[in-house]
């Protein structure tokens, strides 16, 4: 564990140091952030105006539910993207 710790403590000490190792990770960072707010936003709306009545589907029935599952796929677009 302590070998892992030492290896990222490493990693960030490098980022650092390199200016544009630092603006690349900044970048994926935001690109990150806002993938994952537009799926959180995407996911709500989803509930809204196309979500299950009648609370047969498990995941759009509830829009805590389809916020958490937008959230999710907006995060893993956006690790595509980064």
């Amino acid at each position: 564990m302590r070998k892992l710790f030492k290896k990222i403590k490493n990693y960030f000490i490098k980022i650092k140091n390199d200016p544009d190792k630092m603006k690349r990770v900044k970048r994926g960072a935001v690109i990150l952030l806002v993938f994952t707010i537009v799926g959180a936003i995407s996911g709500y709306l989803y509930y809204y105006f196309i979500g299950c009545l009648d609370g047969s589907c498990s995941i759009a029935s509830s829009p805590v539910n389809m916020t958490i599952f937008g959230t999710l796929i907006g995060f893993l677009l956006g690790l595509i993207f980064t």
